[in-house]
Formats: C-alpha cells, sequence, structure tokens
C-alpha cells in the first residue's frame, strides 16, 4: 500500500487525534506546508470486498486530497486511507467500523468514526451520485451534514451559497463539477483534531 504521508518518527511530524474518537490523525508541516490526514477503515458486512474497500479509498484520496490554506498560505492536502476488509470476526482495534450490505437504503457514519457506519455496495459504482463515500468520510473526520432533510421528503442545503459541497450534496452541478473539500471543512478538521 502507498504511504503518501513520511514516516511520523523519522520526520519528526506529530500526528493528533480528536478526543471525540476514531483513527483519523493529522499532522502539519509547516515547513514544507503540507496537511497529513490519515484514516483506518475496516469494511464488514455482507457485502464488505476487497474491491470495495479499494473504490472507497480512491474516492475519498482523490476527493480529500488537494489544497487548503493555513494561516493565509497554500497547503498541500494529502489523505490517506488504509483499508482492510474483515469478514468473520471481532472489530480491528485501531480501525473505524463500516458495515457494508446491499440492504442499507441510507448511508450512515458516526462522527469521527467512533461507531459504526453503514454504507452500500452500490456507492462505489453510483454514476448519478458519485462521492457518496467521499461524503460519509466528512463524518469520519467530524463535519456535520451541510443540508437539512425538507419535509417534502428531499433535502435542502445549508447554505444555498456555498457551491459543490461535498458535505451538502454527492453529485456534480450541471456544468459535471462534482462536489468536493471547502476550506472552512479543512478549518474544522485542523480545529477539532488540535491544530
Amino acid at each position: 500500500m502507498q504511504q503518501l504521508e513520511p514516516d511520523s518518527k523519522s520526520s519528526g511530524l506529530t500526528y493528533k487525534k480528536s478526543d471525540k474518537g476514531g483513527s483519523t490523525e493529522v499532522a502539519v508541516d509547516d515547513e514544507n506546508h503540507v496537511i497529513y490526514i490519515r484514516t483506518n477503515m475496516e469494511f464488514s458486512g455482507p457485502d464488505a470486498t476487497e474491491e470495495y474497500a479499494a473504490a472507497a479509498k480512491k474516492q475519498i484520496e482523490e476527493t480529500w486530497s488537494g489544497t487548503a490554506e493555513r494561516n493565509g498560505e497554500p497547503y498541500e492536502v494529502k489523505v490517506t486511507v488504509n483499508t482492510k476488509v474483515n469478514t468473520s470476526g471481532e472489530p480491528t482495534e485501531g480501525y473505524d467500523p463500516i458495515v457494508v450490505d446491499k440492504s442499507v437504503g441510507r448511508m450512515n457514519q458516526t462522527l469521527f468514526g467512533a461507531g459504526p457506519g453503514n454504507q452500500t455496495p452500490e456507492a462505489a459504482t453510483d454514476e448519478g451520485r458519485p462521492r457518496r463515500i467521499a461524503h460519509e468520510y466528512g463524518h469520519t473526520l467530524g463535519l456535520e451534514d451541510g443540508y437539512e432533510d425538507s419535509p417534502e421528503g428531499g433535502s435542502v442545503k445549508k447554505d444555498p451559497t456555498k457551491e459543490n459541497d461535498i458535505m451538502a450534496e454527492t453529485w456534480p452541478d450541471e456544468s459535471g463539477v462534482l462536489p468536493h473539500p471547502h476550506q472552512d471543512h479543512y478549518d474544522e478538521v485542523l480545529k477539532t483534531h488540535g491544530w
């Protein structure tokens, strides 16, 4: 498995975790302007496969890696998700548990990955909503939904001026632009992980 971040022991980086639980650790390299985010996720349940784990890893890393600002300067964000599939046995300590089951109607994830999440295998290949897994990962990072359920059965964005918000939508806009993290998302992740 490719590691995007240096070994914290040899690089002198300090990784910090949220006091809310979960496996996610965040390090900041102010010298080289890099933010490292790493998470361990374990997929279990009747539809957990190596293929699903690989698709989830790819979707999360591609969506959440990018650029952000820190102290008014640009930083590269590098996200690494270490995945494991466990189809039998007890959950592995140090991994955020995700149950993959085709009977799941609405995916969910406990904030900070501190409890179980539920995903459907269809999310790995959903062309209409290609970033559902990446949205759930936002909850793993401690982020709340950017939408509210409407009485009519749909959803309404909490901030209608915020375009392509990964925490409010999982589908591309009319121009084909996919939802993505915004600066305030990265700011919140840094804050809740001790930065």
